[in-house]
């Protein structure tokens, strides 16, 4: 229901509906809809982080993958997108660096050309180029922008390797 309409959609009433159910044993397993919120956030990051890694390994470096899946998942699922980017409206304690989890931990040393960092370093340069990727991926599930794939490429290599430049103090 989420992927078809939003989150801003789905009642207990319309989820019982759906479920063919009465509204009570939602609310036994959620004691209201932000909690139910809270774990639909928790399925769509799974779900984003799941297609940035299907992008993972086509002859271009992890970041660069990574980060075009990423924003293919936003364009092609704008539903969960919103909900994900929504995350200062839930009451949610987890962690805002819902990439590097899982297998993704190890995201840090798949950066060509950083591996003189060190791992502060190399974080401020993930969450760097996490912040550009995330932008774009908003404008464009905003109709803000139009970008080609090859424009959005161009702009995270040429982000990626300016800031490894000025990281490396070169």
């Amino acid at each position: 229901m989420t992927k078809e309409s939003g989150f801003e959609a789905v009642s207990a009433r319309k989820l019982a509906e759906r479920l063919n159910c009465s509204t009570q044993p939602i609310f036994r397993v959620y004691q209201n809809m932000e909690e139910l919120k809270a774990d639909l956030y928790e399925m769509g990051t799974d779900y984003m982080r799941e297609s940035m890694e299907r992008h993972k390994g086509k002859s271009e470096p992890a970041y660069l993958s990574l980060a075009k899946g990423y924003i293919d998942a936003a364009r092609n699922e704008k539903n969960l997108f919103r909900l994900i980017a929504s995350v200062d409206d839930l009451d949610i304690s987890g962690d805002k660096e819902f990439l590097l989890k899982g297998e993704a931990i190890n995201y840090p040393n798949m950066l060509p050309g950083a591996e003189s960092l060190d791992d502060e370093k190399k974080g401020e340069l993930i969450s760097a180029i996490w912040f550009l990727v995330h932008g774009i991926a908003t404008l464009i599930v905003s109709g803000r922008t139009e970008i080609s794939d090859k424009e959005i490429g161009d702009l995270i290599n040429e982000t990626y390797f300016g800031l490894l430049s000025r990281f490396k103090g070169e």
